[in-house]
């Protein structure tokens, strides 16, 4: 069993596997992105006889691919897995109600930046969105998670912002706005009720499946952000529906049954 994207490397681990008849359980780890085809690649190709899936917008992304392989490959469709989200499992304590945000406890609003794998870009959009924010840096509490692949550029020092290494689950219950800068996802803080800003990608390419809507805006560059971010000032977490992304269960029940299924 391993952790899953689809990649060409992959492709390769699946022959060798498949060449020494080796059972192999494959995890989708990630959620799929609108654009995302490697999953899609890997399963019209090799068509495997088992794929673990954590929840019901993966299933309904590949199931269609699944059955053209069937027929493409004339064998049995890829049995799919229900399996907990592991990566999102905080999630499961928004279910179905809002965390009140206690504003109270700042002097200043209190903003989170979330850093993603595209280290330049994130510096970048950093800078512009904190040249955009101004003098009002000195009212707004401006709080950075970096991703943990990409270096902290030196110039963040020189600035008032403040940089955290704690999990994004508990930086967004303190949060009453989000803004995501390198191409990072926002599905942690969007789904933690936590209103969620995402550039637009130069690209076109969606780095989420979440659409916009009244708690998640595009924005079409750093000062429509801060123009967007301004408005939850003192809004309270609105209430979101993790379920329909993912599979939860603090007694990881699932991932118990496949492991004993498969070790006997």
């Amino acid at each position: 069993m391993t952790a899953f994207e689809g990649q060409g490397w992959e492709s390769c681990l699946a022959r060798v596997l498949e060449q020494y008849d080796v059972l192999w359980v494959p995890y989708l780890h990630t959620m799929m992105r609108p654009w995302d085809l490697r999953a899609h690649t890997f399963l019209y190709e090799h068509s495997p006889k088992y794929l673990a899936l954590h929840g019901p917008h993966d299933r309904s992304e590949l199931e269609p691919t699944i059955h053209q392989a069937a027929r493409r490959s004339k064998r049995q469709p890829t049995e799919i897995i229900e399996v907990e989200a592991l990566r999102y499992q905080h999630l499961s304590a928004r279910l179905g109600h809002a965390p009140e945000l206690d504003i109270s406890t700042f002097s200043e609003r209190s903003w989170l930046i979330v850093g993603g794998a595209e280290c330049e870009t994130s510096s970048r959009e950093l800078q512009e969105f904190l040249n955009a924010l101004g003098v009002d840096i000195s009212h707004t509490r401006v709080i950075v998670r970096w991703h943990p692949q990409c270096q902290l550029p030196e110039w963040i020092s020189h600035t008032k912002v403040e940089v955290s290494h704690e999990p994004l689950s508990v930086l967004a219950t303190r949060a009453s706005a989000a803004l995501m800068v390198g191409l990072a996802a926002p599905l942690d803080t969007y789904l933690s009720g936590v209103p969620s800003c995402s550039f637009v990608a130069p690209s076109g390419l969606a780095m989420s499946p979440l659409e916009e809507n009244e708690h998640h805006h595009l924005a079409a560059n750093a000062a429509d952000a801060v123009q967007w971010m301004h408005k939850f000032a003192e809004s309270p977490h609105f209430v979101t529906s993790p379920e329909r992304f993912f599979n939860f269960g603090d007694d990881l029940s699932h991932w118990r049954s496949l492991i004993l299924q498969f070790s006997r």
